[in-house]
């Protein structure tokens, strides 16, 4: 935060972002973002940086709640960006706002069973992550690697972290990032099936699967696409040789349900 500038103006610039954001319901604006106003918006995800979750300042911060808000308001303009114009995308990235949108997530969601305001801009970030990538192999290749290829903590990793969470909304929007960053890239896929971090949550959308009743759900169908392609890919014996000792039957019942879709013998070897 720059010196003499107080949360509350901070607060105050990121929801002007918010309310002239791209939006199909604000055709006067322009759908292109330049590269001054991205920097812009990094430097206010840097002036609301919060202190480690483990940090005794953190236990009693009371202006957390304006931060995330303040947040929130800064990922509906990327999200908003990201999905009216993909040169939004690009510019965005250059200025470092993808990894600003992860550490977002990183730090409310830590926060969220305590903070309904943090709660919220879990979702929202989430949605903005998902739309910085969609569409693009060369954002989404270095995001999976740098989640679930680099040795940190495998249940810290913001595709474990999303689905993890207590809120639903919150797991849609980790689903339709995963969804979006493994749709037809075998080399995504693969990694989510050959690393530690990336099992954990191939097995969690397993068991998502598995005890989704509604077959007729909009996640149980993303569930059910990024299962498939797991298959398709002959990747689930990877899974299946090195999950839990708890049986996968989510990953069973999702192997059941592509076997009966596809009956001809060359789709049946692929699962063999």
């Amino acid at each position: 935060m720059e010196q003499g500038e107080s949360v509350e103006h901070v607060s105050q610039q990121c929801a002007a972002y918010r309310q002239r954001s791209p939006h199909p319901s604000r055709p006067h604006l322009s759908a292109s973002v330049d590269l001054a106003a991205w920097l812009d918006v990094h430097r206010l995800f840097e002036s609301l940086k919060v202190a480690p979750v483990d940090d005794a300042s953190d236990t009693d911060d009371p202006l957390l709640a304006v931060k995330a808000e303040a947040l929130s308001d800064l990922c509906m303009f990327v999200r908003n960006a990201a999905a009216m114009d993909n040169s939004n995308q690009n510019k965005a990235s250059d200025a470092g706002i993808v990894g600003d949108v992860r550490r977002t997530i990183a730090d409310m969601i830590q926060r969220e069973e305590t903070c309904s305001e943090a709660m919220r801009c879990v979702t929202v970030s989430a949605q903005a992550l998902s739309n910085l990538v969609t569409g693009s192999r060369q954002l989404q290749q270095p995001l999976v690697e740098q989640e679930l290829a680099t040795g940190e903590p495998a249940f810290s990793t913001v595709f474990s972290s999303l689905l993890a969470s207590a809120n639903s909304q919150t797991n849609t929007a980790g689903l339709v990032l995963l969804l979006n960053c493994l749709k037809d890239n075998p080399e995504t896929t693969a990694l989510l099936c050959n690393t530690e971090a990336g099992r954990l949550v191939a097995n969690k959308v397993g068991v998502l699967f598995g005890n989704n009743e509604d077959d007729e759900s909009d996640s149980k169908t993303m569930l059910y696409v990024i299962l498939s392609q797991i298959i398709e890919l002959g990747e689930l014996s990877v899974l299946l040789s090195t999950a839990p000792d708890v049986l996968p039957y989510g990953l069973l019942d999702a192997l059941a349900v592509y076997c009966n879709e596809h009956s001809a013998t060359a789709e049946y070897e692929k699962v063999i």
